[in-house]
């Protein structure tokens, strides 16, 4: 779960950074992320945080965490890379082929799941037959 929640703090980050540079409107909450990975050209990190830092410019009047922010070279470099670690990181554990030596944390999640969907039983089930279909030879 670390490196999925660390993943996440960086699509978070550049979700925030979008609507900080007004690439997508305030009411898209899906998004950002990717736009803020697009506006950033191909190349190596000296290339793309110097677009960033000039696309946020270009924004106008930076919040005071994005000021923050804007001092901070460790926390642009990793909202910048092109191929970023800890995006790959939490890719890698979100993507992995299920199998049945690590099924125990998979059952386990399935059978906490509550309030994250309407017909949890009904739910329960479908994903119950989900993993039996993943795991059939």
């Amino acid at each position: 779960m670390d490196k999925i929640r660390l993943r996440n703090i960086i699509d978070q980050a550049q979700a925030k950074l979008a609507h900080e540079a007004r690439l997508v409107p305030d009411q898209d909450t899906t998004s950002g992320s990717v736009r803020w990975r697009e506006k950033l050209p191909y190349g190596g990190l000296a290339k793309r945080l110097k677009a960033a830092k000039k696309t946020l410019r270009d924004a106008g009047r930076p919040s005071e965490a994005l000021s923050d922010l804007l001092q901070s070279t460790e926390g642009l470099n990793l909202v910048s890379e092109q191929n970023s670690r800890m995006r790959q990181l939490g890719d890698s554990v979100a993507h992995e082929p299920i199998t049945y030596s690590d099924l125990d944390p998979y059952l386990g999640s399935i059978s906490r799941l509550e309030d994250d969907c309407d017909d949890v039983e009904d739910t329960r089930r479908g994903l119950d037959d989900l993993m039996d279909f993943i795991l059939a030879p």
